[in-house]
């Protein structure tokens, strides 16, 4: 055993089969303490980097053997088969929960390394999953929802960017989903694909629909078109100049509204809406 007293020591390791240390003991910068047979892992204070001394926790490059993992948990991971990290070869941080069953692991999300992940949770099984938590009013949290099969926040998202879902991608948000590819959007409620209701459509394309208001036909196999506004016209298709935002009086100018001859002329450019009620066709 070592005394509380500095000793002064050979050059090289500390010539200890098992003992304690009772006092302050200094390893110098760049004296690496190593661990593993043939010094497989070596942490140090490192001043390589003159603008930016640190201690380095070095581990091995990475093989069939030694993998590049810290691995922090409970006593339950001594001596322990683990199985998770054949082959690693990317550096990384673990935590392992006290069940030793699901963990935590990070990387650095390297793309053209294989097996990097970045932030990555292993489940114990399908289950819900904590990712976020923040210890402030209303103690907002972000994780993975089993049973909706989706990520859920307790608290509203806001964001300064555009948001891109990619090409037929869905976003579902309290039942009602979104599609965007390209210059498009659409927004449905109910069931998606052939199943869905009530649609919205708009495009930005000039040859192709600018507005739509669909319906799925009684099979649900197909859409119907309740009313298309063509994005290729030179002045607006249809205007609402209307009194209030319930629409109740106001005046609807169209610009050559077709397909109505059943109620009015066959060509509509005026609708007037008083109080609900239309009281002009022209």
């Amino acid at each position: 055993m070592l005394g509380s007293s500095m000793q002064s020591l050979p050059t090289g390791y500390l010539p200890l089969s098992g003992g304690t240390l009772t006092g302050a003991t200094t390893v110098n910068d760049d004296v690496a303490l190593a661990l593993g047979t043939g010094s497989t892992v070596s942490i140090l204070y490192e001043t390589a980097d003159a603008n930016a001394n640190a201690t380095i926790f070095a581990a091995p490059e990475g093989d069939a053997t030694d993998v590049p993992a810290f691995i922090f948990g409970d006593a339950s991971i001594l001596n322990a088969d683990l199985g998770w990290f054949n082959g690693l070869t990317e550096p990384s941080i673990v935590v392992v929960n006290d069940a030793k069953d699901a963990y935590i692991r990070i990387d650095a999300g390297d793309d053209a390394v294989a097996g990097s992940q970045g932030i990555y949770f292993k489940a114990a099984s399908d289950e819900d999953i904590e990712l976020l938590n923040l210890s402030v009013t209303g103690t907002p949290r972000v994780f993975w929802d089993e049973s909706e099969d989706m990520f859920s926040s307790s608290k509203g998202w806001a964001f300064t960017g555009n948001i891109n879902f990619g090409t037929y991608d869905l976003l579902q948000v309290n039942k009602v989903y979104a599609i965007g590819v390209a210059s498009y959007i659409g927004m449905w409620a109910g069931g998606a694909g052939a199943g869905k209701g009530a649609y919205l459509e708009m495009a930005g394309s000039d040859t192709a629909t600018g507005f739509a208001l669909k319906t799925s036909n009684a099979a649900k196999s197909a859409d119907v078109t309740r009313l298309s506004i063509e994005n290729n016209q030179t002045t607006a298709a249809v205007t609402w100049a209307a009194v209030n935002h319930n629409f109740g009086t106001g005046t609807i100018t169209t610009n050559s509204l077709t397909g109505v001859a059943s109620f009015g002329p066959s060509v509509v450019t005026s609708i007037t809406v008083t109080n609900g009620i239309v009281t002009a066709i022209s």
